[in-house]
């Protein structure tokens, strides 16, 4: 799942951008849980290490701000990992969240053998 947030770019003020991402992660705990880890830093070497400039550093893949909820336990809709990873697109606020499913090992042994394929 992608979504676009155009209402804030990546000139805006590192604490709105996470408070945008934030609160998704807490849409998401109130289904499945608090999460199990959380990332935010600065990679290092970058030269936007500055809380001024926390969200160009995001926006240049300098910085690294997500949310993971690994290894849940049984849930109805049969998700098993899911994460959140904000990033810009062009110049808006972007987050994507993935979602992995009980059944995701068979489902990359089948791609794989449909790579192997000559058909």
């Amino acid at each position: 799942m992608y979504s676009l947030h155009d209402d804030i770019d990546w000139l805006s003020p590192g604490y709105l951008v996470r408070q945008r991402v934030d609160d998704v992660a807490e849409q998401l705990a109130r289904k499945y849980g608090l999460h199990t880890d959380k990332y935010d830093y600065v990679v290092l070497g970058s030269l936007y290490d500055s809380q001024k400039e926390w969200s160009q550093a995001l926006a240049r893949d300098e910085r690294k701000y997500s949310y993971y909820w690994v290894q849940l336990k049984e849930h109805p809709s049969k998700v098993r990992n899911i994460s959140l990873v904000p990033s810009f697109f062009k110049r808006d606020l972007a987050m994507t969240v993935t979602y992995e499913f009980e059944n995701s090992d068979s489902c990359h042994k089948e791609v794989e053998s449909e790579k192997q394929s000559k058909f």
